[in-house]
Formats: C-alpha cells, structure tokens, sequence
C-alpha cells in the first residue's frame, strides 16, 4: 500500500465520520490503522468476552460518565511507518486541524 493512499483511507474515515483507530506498537515498525462501518459500541467489561477483533478505549476507571468503547475491526490496514516518514508532518497538521475544528482539549 502507498503511504498517500493510507493517509486518503484516513481522511475518508474522518470525512464519513467513521470509527477507527491508528497505533504502533512500541519499537515496532509497523502502524495499523483499522476502521468499523458500524458506530462506536459502548459496553461492559464482560461484553468484551463476546467481541470480536477490534479496538477498545477502557478508562483506568469506569463510570456512566466514562464507558468503554469498542471500535469493530471491519478493516485492517498496515503499513511500515517508514514509509510514511515524508508524509508525518501533513499527518500531524491534520490530527490538529482535527482537534481545533472540534473543541477538543488534549487534556480532558
């Protein structure tokens, strides 16, 4: 896969509002994106058994105010992050850009 088209799929996902989530492993090489068609889930720790591959965002500790959500694996994607190495400064003006379009503070 081409570094340009990783960063369209990117795009598209935030464009079409659709869940996903973009990691590296520490000292590895490889950034995974994976994407879901379907919404965000909010659910138990015990309904995590049933999930299938996917992502999952687990506060330190749950509440009504601070769920968990779980992102379904419908797409996964990786690409060696040297490959994206001329492409992380726009990579970076767009997470920004992201944050500032939608009042998001880094430290909530």
């Amino acid at each position: 896969m081409l570094a340009s088209d990783f960063v369209n799929i990117i795009d598209k996902c935030i464009n079409e509002d659709l869940p996903f989530a973009l990691y590296r492993i520490p000292e590895s090489s490889e950034v995974v994106l994976l994407f879901s068609r379907r919404d965000v889930e909010i659910c138990d720790f015990e309904a995590l058994r049933t999930k299938g591959p996917g992502f999952v965002l687990h506060p330190f500790k749950c509440s009504k105010d601070k769920p968990i959500f779980y992102i379904n694996a419908d797409v996964v994607l990786n690409i060696d992050i040297n490959q994206l190495s001329n492409l992380d400064i726009t990579l970076g003006v767009k997470c920004r850009d992201f944050f500032l379009e939608n009042n998001i503070d880094k430290d909530e």
